[in-house]
């Protein structure tokens, strides 16, 4: 659910390295235990209503910012420390679920897009001069 979601919408959502974004999903699971997408929040609320809400809340807070800040400087979110050369950090709470740059039809698709779009660019500007 989570991958499809994303991947719908992957080219309207800001590609920005310098932030990110934290969504809110509503799933429900029906008797069948089969999971429905209700909405996804791209601002979801944070305030609580009772002390498991709180502690999870806080718990997401601390591990998005562990996974954001910590990586981005070189250090291992769960314990701090600098990481070893080459090494990938833990993610917390958090899994992998899926990586669009190694499955070869997303990675046909990208080139496919930066081909068209440089197509059109060279339509709309002409010849670049230095080349």
């Amino acid at each position: 659910i989570l991958q499809m979601s994303l991947t719908s919408v992957q080219n309207v959502i800001i590609n920005d390295k310098h932030s990110f974004e934290c969504y809110g999903y509503d799933i429900i699971v029906d008797e069948d235990l089969k999971p429905w997408l209700v909405e996804v929040n791209a601002s979801p609320s944070l305030t609580t209503t009772t002390e498991a809400d709180r502690q999870l809340k806080m718990s997401l807070i601390g591990d998005v910012l562990d996974v954001t800040c910590q990586t981005m400087l070189g250090l291992d979110p769960l314990t701090g420390t600098p990481l070893p050369e080459g090494h990938e950090p833990h993610l917390g709470k958090f899994d992998v679920l899926y990586d669009e740059s190694t499955d070869p039809d997303e990675v046909a698709l990208k080139q496919q897009v930066e081909k068209e779009r440089l197509a059109r660019q060279r339509q709309q500007w002409g010849r670049p001069i230095f080349r």
